[in-house]
């Protein structure tokens, strides 16, 4: 198996009237996305997602080599990426 050198995104969506379940939904196809993509050879790993209904915005964290395979993702799974942005995960406890 190869060893990638995988970076952190963060994939934001716009979703008016968000609430749980179509933020479940969403970030499943999302999931989905990047397993399939995977699947087929590319170095992507969905992560986790967070919701903010207030705000009305989806967040995934997505790990992959370049941020045209968390695009690709994303217009995979159909959903509406606002903003996709390398970001740096911190764990003090590590």
């Amino acid at each position: 198996m190869a060893t990638w050198k995988l970076h952190r995104f963060l994939v934001e969506q716009y979703v008016p009237q968000l609430d749980e379940p179509t933020a479940t939904t969403l970030a499943a196809r999302l999931e989905r996305a990047s397993a399939q993509m995977r699947d087929s050879g590319a170095p992507i790993r969905w992560v986790d997602a967070v919701a903010l209904p207030d705000e009305e915005n989806l967040m995934c964290f997505i790990e992959a080599d370049t941020i045209e395979h968390v695009i690709q993702a994303s217009r995979l799974a159909g959903t509406a990426a606002v903003h996709v942005q390398r970001v740096i995960a911190l764990n003090p406890r590590r």
